[in-house]
This record gives structure tokens, C-alpha cells and sequence, in this order.
């Protein structure tokens, strides 16, 4: 009794972890199945072709064993102890010889893999969609919010804080808290992340209001950049909000418009023009009570600068010869 016990856990301990040490490599076939692309009732086929067989077809069949349209091959007949990554794709055969997109051959760039991704993540492939394996990276971001705070969207003083989203998260709407450097509205971060190995990192900054922030303040795309996502480089920069990085605001009080005597229809612009030939018509927009205001996007190259607050796009009411706007923005308020 107690031999045939002893055998039984030799077989469970070996057997078992054998087992469990196969390595499945899978890709999903029902999209292709579904779009009349793979038809394996016709006698279509899938096989993987890599560097550990010259790059030929049809010699490592997968299986779909579980009837679920994803195709599998145990790993173990092809890797050793001293494999690394695996450099492969799949491969549709056909066996009616029916003309097969692209040969039969996947499109995207050479697979790469190793065993240790595979008992990791356990993935299951797509036929033509890349995949990478995860790798902990370590990310760093520094933004400028200078104009932002010109324009009235930032206020650290009233608790609003900047953060960071993007793949590396699963767009978390929360993001990853910046921290302000000293004395500055630069804010900055370093951590680390579970990245993609092979794909794009792509993100962008959100603004996150503060308690104390008046109810009434609504922050342009509920706090998030309008600009197209990013996508993140090695080397650290100072980025701006928005892409924002010189950005007058002119505010014109209730007091100033009644001194103008101006009607209640009537249309403001504020003209910018530089060097000496440049210009761009901003329209004011009511701020309430009577109140207008602007914010324009200054060229970086543009001196000289200056401006005329036009009415109905005829009527010059003010002139301001001198603007100075650095590369962290300004402010104008024309009142009494």
C-alpha cells in the first residue's frame, strides 16, 4: 500500500508540473473565419514559421483543441533551456491552393516572443494584430501650466492639480498626480509603469479642479488637452498645456465698455498685429455683466507686437502700442 502510494506522488509531483510547464502558444481565428478568410472545412490550415525553421510553412501545424477557433502549439517540442526570444509568424495554407491574401502570411512585422512571456501572460494572439509582452519602464513628464493659469483654467491656489493619463494606464480618468518643482508652475513625476514592450506609449495631461474651485468654472474638454494624444519620447522636455506657450488674455472690464459708449449688439474684436505687417483678428466674447474677454496664441517669433480693440470690424475705440508677452504668457485688463 504504502509503494503504490509513494507511486502516486512521484506521478503527481512529475507529471503534474510537466503539465503545467507546457507552453501554449494561441491565436484567435475567428475574426479571419468570419470574414471568409480562413476556412479550415475547405482544408485550410495554420502552421508557424520562424528563424527555428528557416522561415518555411507548413511544417508546425496548430490545433484548434478546445473547438473555440483558437489554434494552439505546445512550445515544448521546438524550445530548449538555452532559448531566447522566438522570431516568428502564422501562416494560413490552403488546401484547395486557392489564392490566399498576402500568401496566407501574416502582414504585420515579425512576431517576437520568449517562454518566460508566454507562462507571464498566457496570451492569446490575433492574426495580423501585434502584440508585445510587458515590461516595467520608467516614466518621466515635466509640463509648464504658466498659460493656463494666464487663461484661468489653473489655479493652484484653489487646489487645482495637473496629472498625467494615457496606454500606460488604461486611461485612468484620475491620471497620475504631477508634483510642482519649487517656486514654479512647472510640474513634474517619475515612476514606474507596466508598458507594452514593441508599441507606441501614448498620453496626455488633464487637469484636475480643486475644491475650492467656484462651481460655475468649467474647465474646456472637462479638464483634458483638445490637442491630438501624445506620444511619449525617452528624452525629458518641458511641455505646455495644450502646446500652448505664449498666451495673452485681455479682459475688458464693465466700467471700460460703458466709456466707450458702446451698444449692446454691438461685436468686439481685439487686433493683434507684429512685425510691422502681421496681423489676426481675436472676437471678444461676454464674460457676463457687461464684461469681454480674449486669449490668442502669440508666434513665438512674433515682436514688436500691438493692438487695437475694433467694433462691428470698422470702428477703432483703443489702441495699445507696446505688448509685452514672455514665453509664459500674459495679461491685459483694460479697465478704469
Amino acid at each position: 500500500m504504502r509503494v503504490l502510494i509513494f507511486g502516486f506522488l512521484v506521478f503527481c509531483v512529475f507529471g503534474c508540473n510537466s503539465a503545467s510547464d507546457e507552453l501554449w502558444l494561441k491565436v484567435d481565428m475567428a475574426s479571419l473565419h468570419d470574414e471568409g478568410l480562413f476556412k479550415p472545412d475547405e482544408g485550410d490550415k495554420i502552421s508557424l514559421a520562424g528563424s527555428f525553421n528557416d522561415w518555411e510553412a507548413g511544417e508546425y501545424y496548430l490545433q484548434d483543441i478546445e473547438d473555440n477557433w483558437v489554434y494552439s502549439y505546445n512550445l515544448n517540442e521546438l524550445i530548449t533551456e538555452e532559448t531566447g526570444e522566438l522570431e516568428f509568424k502564422f501562416v494560413i495554407t490552403s488546401a484547395k491552393n486557392r489564392e490566399l491574401v498576402n500568401g496566407g502570411w501574416e502582414r504585420i512585422p515579425n512576431r517576437s516572443i520568449t517562454p518566460e512571456d508566454i507562462r507571464r501572460e498566457q496570451p492569446v494572439l490575433n492574426f495580423n494584430k501585434p502584440w508585445s509582452p510587458l515590461v516595467t519602464k520608467k516614466l518621466s513628464f515635466r509640463l509648464n501650466m504658466s498659460n493656463q493659469k494666464v487663461l484661468g483654467f489653473f489655479d493652484p491656489d484653489m487646489g487645482d492639480k495637473v496629472a498625467v493619463t494615457g496606454s500606460f494606464n488604461n486611461w485612468n480618468e484620475e491620471g497620475v498626480l504631477l508634483e510642482p518643482a519649487e517656486d514654479s508652475l512647472v510640474y513634474q513625476f517619475t515612476f514606474p509603469a507596466e508598458v507594452r514592450k514593441h508599441e507606441p506609449l501614448v498620453y496626455t495631461y488633464l487637469i484636475i479642479p480643486g475644491t475650492g474651485r467656484n462651481e460655475k468654472v468649467v474647465m474646456p474638454n472637462k479638464g483634458r488637452e483638445f490637442i491630438n494624444n501624445r506620444y511619449y519620447r525617452e528624452e525629458l522636455a518641458t511641455e505646455y498645456f495644450n502646446n500652448q506657450k505664449r498666451v495673452l488674455r485681455v479682459e475688458l472690464t464693465e466700467e471700460w465698455i460703458a466709456q466707450k459708449t458702446l451698444k449692446q449688439d454691438d461685436v468686439l474684436h481685439l487686433k493683434l498685429m507684429w512685425n510691422g505687417s502681421q496681423s489676426r483678428n481675436y472676437r471678444m466674447e461676454p464674460m457676463g455683466e457687461g464684461a469681454y474677454e480674449t486669449a490668442l496664441q502669440i508666434p513665438e517669433t512674433a515682436a514688436d507686437l500691438k493692438a487695437k480693440v475694433m467694433v462691428n470690424y470698422e470702428e477703432e475705440v483703443y489702441e495699445l502700442n507696446i505688448i509685452k508677452v514672455g514665453l509664459e504668457g500674459g495679461s491685459l485688463l483694460l479697465g478704469m
